[in-house]
């Protein structure tokens, strides 16, 4: 049997659009047609909204702290403080008028080393130290127990002249106080109350002071005795609950 092939169909065809002839103007020209855009299908996009404005952030409460703390006071001080047995602070400040005033005086005053001398008034000892006069203030190297007087004021050649005076200071000790006769308050119900005491006369006993520092000189062997008594009495109660029950 012999197999035939058809021929393949025909595919069918879109014909092809094809532009008329332009219409030609009585002139005997033809007229040019201008191509048509083509619309998008696309919507337009509206425009983008503004933006909205930043908010500025919200403003903190008010504080009046008062008004600021002056660098000068406009006046002629020096005063002197003890920081610990080994050191004091001293803080001084000269107006412009008295630095006028010493300008009259002294040539070159700009010039002079100002310094601060640690006068121990004790035995009269003296500590002359260097210093810058706008800073205001400077700490100087003492010892304990020792009371001291600053001196503010500048070299003219060899002579130390004198500008301001400090007030009196003492420095403290270096070791523990050799007083041990201070009476400190204590509550009684709170002295009561770390005892486990009801009354003052378990402690002390009748007739006895309370608040007396040569009671509390024997309180530790009042207070043995006392917990060798609560020790005694934990025993026996201790022991009679040891003992079995009567049947």
């Amino acid at each position: 049997m012999k197999h035939t092939q058809k021929a393949p169909a025909a595919i069918a065809r879109k014909p092809k659009r094809t532009a008329k002839p332009a219409a030609r103007k009585p002139g005997g020209k033809a007229a040019v047609r201008k191509p048509q855009r083509r619309q998008s299908s696309r919507m337009a996009k509206p425009p983008a909204a503004a933006k909205s404005a930043v908010q500025p952030p919200p403003a903190l409460p008010y504080i009046d702290r008062g008004k600021p703390i002056p660098d000068v006071y406009d006046r002629d001080v020096l005063r002197m403080l003890a920081r610990d047995p080994e050191w004091v602070f001293v803080y001084w400040e000269v107006t412009p008028q008295r630095i006028r005033q010493l300008q009259s005086r002294f040539v070159n005053l700009h010039t002079k080393p100002w310094k601060v001398k640690l006068v121990d008034t004790s035995s009269g000892e003296e500590q002359v130290t260097p210093i810058f006069l706008g800073a205001s203030n400077w700490y100087l190297p003492a010892r304990p127990r020792t009371p001291y007087r600053a001196e503010l004021g500048f070299m003219d050649g060899s002579l130390f002249v004198k500008v301001l005076v400090s007030n009196e200071v003492r420095t403290p000790a270096d070791t523990v106080s050799e007083r041990g006769d201070e009476e400190w308050m204590i509550l009684r119900r709170d002295l009561m109350r770390m005892l486990h005491l009801e009354h003052e006369k378990d402690l002390f006993g009748m007739g006895r002071p309370f608040a007396s520092a040569d009671r509390f000189r024997d309180l530790e062997s009042e207070e043995a005795v006392m917990l060798e008594r609560l020790a005694q009495q934990a025993r026996r109660l201790g022991s009679s609950m040891n003992v079995p029950a009567k049947r």
